[in-house]
C-alpha cells in the first residue's frame, strides 16, 4: 500500500514513516499541506494520513481541496484535537477516519485495513521476523531481514503452524522450540513504543 503521510512534527512523522515502512507500507512524508496538495495528484497513492495543524495548508483545508478535486482515497486524520466537535469537523471536511493522539501503533495499523478494505485496497501482509529473516505469512517467499532480498521459497502452508519455531530442510519447514531453531542468533524484535502526545 503506498501512502501520503502529512505531519508537520519532524520527530513524530519520523517516527511514524519508520515504523510504517517497517510494517512493510510505501510511505511519502510530507511536512506541509500545500506541499502534500501537489503529492497528492500523483494517482499512485492509495490512502492519504493527515495532520490537523499544517504550515502552508491546514489538515482540514487539505481535506476538503483533496475532495473537491475528486480525490477519492481514503483519508485519515491524525491529531491531538479531541473534541466532539473537531471529530465533527474533520469527517465533514472529507476524512473516512480519525485517530487522536497519544495512540497505540497498533491502532494506527488496524485502522488503514479497515481503510483499505472499505476503498477495495489490497491489504498489506504481515511480516514475522526471525533473525536475520523476514517471512510473509501465506506467501511463500523468505527475504532477509537487511536486504529485503528473496533468499528461498518454502511452501506458504509451512507458515501456518504458528510462531512454535522454524526450521530448514529440503523438504519444508518443521516446528521445532524456539530455542533450538534460533540458538545464539534470534533476538526477540524490541516491542512497539507507545506514541506519545505531540501537540499540534
Amino acid at each position: 500500500m503506498n501512502l501520503l503521510l502529512v505531519e508537520d512534527d519532524a520527530r513524530l512523522g519520523k517516527l511514524i514513516r519508520l515504523m510504517l515502512e517497517d510494517a512493510g507500507y510505501q510511505v511519502t512524508w510530507s511536512l506541509r499541506g500545500d506541499e502534500a496538495l501537489a503529492l497528492a495528484s500523483d494517482p499512485a497513492y492509495d490512502l492519504a494520513i493527515v495532520d490537523w495543524m499544517l504550515p502552508g495548508l491546514s489538515g482540514v483545508d487539505l481535506c476538503r481541496q483533496l475532495r473537491q478535486d475528486g480525490w477519492s482515497k481514503p483519508i485519515l486524520m491524525l491529531t491531538a484535537k479531541d473534541a466532539v466537535c473537531d471529530r465533527v469537523t474533520g469527517l465533514d471536511a472529507g476524512a473516512d477516519d480519525y485517530l487522536t493522539k497519544p495512540f497505540e501503533f497498533e491502532e494506527l495499523h488496524a485502522r488503514l485495513r479497515a481503510l483499505a478494505r472499505r476503498g477495495s485496497i489490497p491489504l498489506q501482509e504481515e511480516k514475522v521476523h526471525f533473525g536475520n529473516f523476514r517471512f510473509h505469512p501465506g506467501s511463500s517467499d523468505c527475504l532477509t531481514y537487511w536486504s529485503a532480498i528473496a533468499a528461498r521459497s518454502f511452501p506458504a502452508k509451512s507458515f501456518s503452524t504458528g510462531c512454535g519455531g522454524l526450521k530448514k530442510t529440503s523438504q519444508t519447514i518443521t516446528s521445532t522450540p524456539i530455542s533450538a531453531c534460533c540458538a545464539k542468533n534470534w533476538r526477540p524484535k524490541p516491542a512497539i513504543p507507545r506514541l506519545r502526545q505531540y501537540g499540534d
